[in-house]
Parts: structure tokens; C-alpha cells; sequence
């Protein structure tokens, strides 16, 4: 998971960067803070999506080979939540009211106003950005809570993608893909109780699990 996350992460940001103009080699963009986070826009948000859809894919198919036969923008949604969450704490520290709607992008309550400037329908545009203002100020989403709280490290981050990826209690799963789920959150679970025990100990772990 953590090879695979961290080619995706550069295939992410190489995407995102050649939208605007950007070139970016690959020791570049394999260094996730030498660049900078810009104002989001609703078309780059969307734009964006199509490549982490694309790329997760990708990822997916070669860290788990079963992995195609789950639905596939539904984890997108997730690990975008996950992985957003993960990197604001990490950019702008556990108090922090800023949202990644795109690799490269955020949203905050200070540029919210713009984030409909590109929207093919600029009927209710304002009123639009309004609802957002106003969830960005008064909404904080649960990963955050969770994030902040734990404060998750690398390892027990890249336990809890692969966990999220093979959650499967919200579709109608076959027993095929129950089993699959069962195999691998157990694998991640076990090499996660590994890791503690070398590092903080299995008692420490347990309180973390």
C-alpha cells in the first residue's frame, strides 16, 4: 500500500499540474510539498476526480487483483476523504477549516466565493457558494475528528486505506468478495499488530487499534 499509494500520489499531482500548464518531472513530483496548493475551482475539482478515479484504479487492480470487482467511484469518495483529511493535518496543522476537493487544490471559508467562477451554470452560482461558505464555517466532517484525535502514524495511515478499500458492508456483496474482504482486512490488521509490537508494544498497539 505504501508503494502503490505513493505512485499515486505522483500520478495525481502530474495530472493535476499538466491541467494547468505545469510540467513536472518525475523527482518533482515525487516530493508532495514543492508545490503549491491553489484556490479550487468546481472544474478542476472535477477534472481532478476523473484522474483519481483513473489512477485508484490503477492502484487497486495491482495492490489487490480482486480489487475490480468492487464498486469503484465509491472508493474513490472514500479514500479522497481519507487521504484529504490525512494531508491537511499534516499541511495545516489539526485546527485547520481547509478542505482538498483536488490533489492540488483546496477550498477555505477566505476563497469559497470563487469556487463557482467556471461552473457551466452561473444561475445560482452565488446562492451556491453561500450553502458552502456556510458549511465550510459550521461543518466539521468526521474523519477530521477522528484524524485529529489520533493523529494516525504512516503506518497505521496506510492500514486504515487498505481497511476502507475492503469495507464492503454498505453494497450487496457476494460471498466471493466477503471472503476477499475478510482475507485482506485481517492480512493489513495482522501486519499492523506486527509493527506495534516492534515498535510501541501490544499493549500500547491494542489501545491504538
Amino acid at each position: 500500500i505504501d508503494a502503490f499509494l505513493r505512485v499515486l500520489s505522483a500520478f495525481r499531482l502530474k495530472g493535476e499540474l499538466n491541467l494547468r500548464g505545469i510540467d513536472m518531472d518525475t523527482v518533482q513530483a515525487n516530493d508532495y510539498d514543492c508545490f503549491q496548493l491553489i484556490p479550487c475551482t468546481y472544474q478542476h475539482m472535477n477534472e481532478s476526480s476523473k484522474i483519481l478515479i483513473t489512477g485508484l484504479f490503477e492502484f487497486c487492480r495491482i495492490a489487490f487483483s480482486e480489487f475490480q470487482l468492487l464498486p469503484i467511484s465509491d472508493k474513490a469518495k472514500i479514500f479522497q476523504s481519507l487521504d484529504g483529511e490525512m494531508r491537511v493535518m499534516r499541511r495545516f496543522g489539526k485546527d485547520s477549516s481547509t478542505f482538498l476537493c483536488a490533489y492540488t487544490g483546496y477550498i477555505s471559508a477566505d476563497v469559497v466565493d470563487n469556487f463557482f467562477s467556471d461552473c457551466p451554470d452561473q444561475k445560482h452560482a452565488n446562492s451556491a457558494a453561500l450553502i458552502l461558505r456556510n458549511w465550510i464555517e459550521e461543518t466539521t466532517p468526521e474523519p477530521q475528528k477522528h484524524f485529529c484525535r489520533v493523529e494516525p502514524t504512516e503506518y497505521e495511515f496506510y492500514a486504515m486505506i487498505g481497511l476502507a478499500l475492503w469495507s464492503v458492508e454498505s453494497i450487496d456483496a457476494s460471498d466471493q468478495i466477503l471472503a476477499l474482504s475478510a482475507r485482506y482486512r485481517t492480512e493489513i490488521m495482522e501486519e499492523l499488530a506486527s509493527i506495534y509490537r516492534e515498535t510501541i508494544g501490544e499493549e500500547k498497539g491494542a489501545i491504538r487499534i
